[in-house]
């Protein structure tokens, strides 16, 4: 293992380490202009926030998955625009987020129960859940940390409701129906 040491004027010192097994390829540690801060390694996590690009239609009493395939960004592209799994090659916490705005269209959509999820590896993790009682627009949302080991787990985002009707998502920009999810830190 090789090492750097900086001594200061006053005697104490700080040390660059090498990691103390080869790594898998070169590695950079890059320092902004003004040298202050944190180094943190460029491949530090995963990140993505995505949206649908068109309103969908969503059966009753059905567990429906949401497809995301409009990106505002994919930082490691771990989120896949074609089946709306994020899975992260990153092992950590991540702070995740998936957001409904649904469309009611009855005005007879009393005692309706509207719900979003967040499922790793088909299990129910994280679940908004909303009672409606009237025809309007209402927002759903679930948010929480789940832990990702960085190969085969991944999480996607699932809705239902039970109008007795099909209901709508709307969808077609970041402020309607949204799913995300953010690097926090290194697994304990």
């Amino acid at each position: 293992m090789s090492n750097i040491k900086l001594v200061h004027s006053g005697g104490n010192s700080v040390s660059i380490s090498a990691p103390s097994t080869n790594p898998s390829s070169n590695r950079t540690l890059t320092v902004d202009g003004s040298a202050d801060g944190n180094i943190v390694a460029s491949n530090y996590g995963n990140s993505f926030l995505a949206y649908p690009s068109a309103d969908a239609t969503i059966a009753t009493s059905t567990t429906t998955t949401i497809v995301c395939n409009t990106e505002v960004f994919d930082i490691g592209g771990a989120y896949n625009t074609s089946n709306g799994r994020f899975t992260p090659n990153v092992a950590g916490i991540y702070w995740v987020k998936a957001q409904v705005l649904w469309s009611t269209t009855s005005s007879s959509t009393n005692n309706a129960y509207y719900q979003v999820f967040v499922n790793k590896n088909t299990t129910g993790q994280l679940r908004g859940i909303i009672h409606v009682d009237k025809q309007d627009w209402h927002t759903n949302a679930c948010s929480g940390l789940i832990e990702l080991n960085g190969s085969s787990d991944y999480i996607d985002m699932v809705v239902w409701h039970n109008r007795g009707g099909n209901e709508y998502i709307e969808a077609d920009n970041r402020t309607k129906t949204t799913f995300e999810a953010y690097w926090v830190r290194a697994l304990p």
